[in-house]
């Protein structure tokens, strides 16, 4: 028999439209896969906060993350695999991370973190920090267990420098800085313009005491 669909009222119609266009609003600025920023998303929020930082005269640093051998895990064990580890380290540097600083996946394995009022000294001790708890995580890879590591580039900008710096900068350095951090023999973290150790290469010995306000400590 024919069955007369039910009428919706203007306020349940308003509410239905205002719920779809939040749904919309999640999937046009989150990455699907983990949840974090999208690119777009976090490079707007990072211009925002970097004019802000400016205009307070405070600094901020900008992180560069990047899952080491990622394609080693695709092609071994698929792409499953490679989205499961993906899940992981984002999860990790997000459950690390203050609710005022940003953190996107802006890319394949590749992530960025925006810190505000945090020194190039106070994001080395954090990116230090994020380094060793994604080592510690183990993951489950065809069958195997394995580890993951990440190597991470920092650019800061100091309170001093106001307004003018452009993210476009910030960023090269940063990814600079990364590139280096690959360079050296991954699993290590590089400041932007900062000389390598001659020991550099296989990361910070040991744990970091984490002193910046609003982290968990080791």
């Amino acid at each position: 028999p024919f069955t007369m669909p039910a009428l919706i009222t203007p306020a349940q119609a308003a509410d239905e439209i205002h719920d779809l266009s939040c749904r919309l609003r999640e999937l046009a600025y989150h990455d699907e896969l983990t949840g974090l920023l999208n690119r777009r998303a976090v490079m707007e929020r990072a211009q925002s906060l970097l004019a802000l930082c400016g205009r307070q005269g405070s600094p901020v640093s900008l992180l560069m993350i990047d899952i080491d051998h990622f394609k080693r895990v695709n092609d071994r064990h698929g792409h499953a695999a490679g989205d499961q580890v993906l899940c992981l380290v984002g999860e990790t540097l997000r459950d690390n991370l203050r609710d005022s600083d940003l953190l996107g996946r802006i890319g394949g394995e590749e992530f960025l973190a925006v810190l505000p009022d945090t020194s190039e000294e106070g994001a080395l001790i954090l990116a230090e920090c994020l380094r060793s708890r994604v080592s510690r995580q183990v993951v489950g890879l065809g069958g195997d267990e394995d580890t993951v590591t990440i190597s991470l580039g920092i650019a800061s900008i100091s309170g001093r420098s106001g307004s003018g710096v452009p993210l476009s900068d910030s960023l090269r350095r940063a990814d600079e800085a990364l590139y280096r951090a690959k360079r050296e023999g991954r699993n290590c973290t590089i400041c932007a313009g900062t000389p390598l150790p001659q020991e550099h290469g296989q990361g910070r010995p040991g744990e970091v005491l984490l002193q910046r306000a609003g982290h968990p400590v080791l």
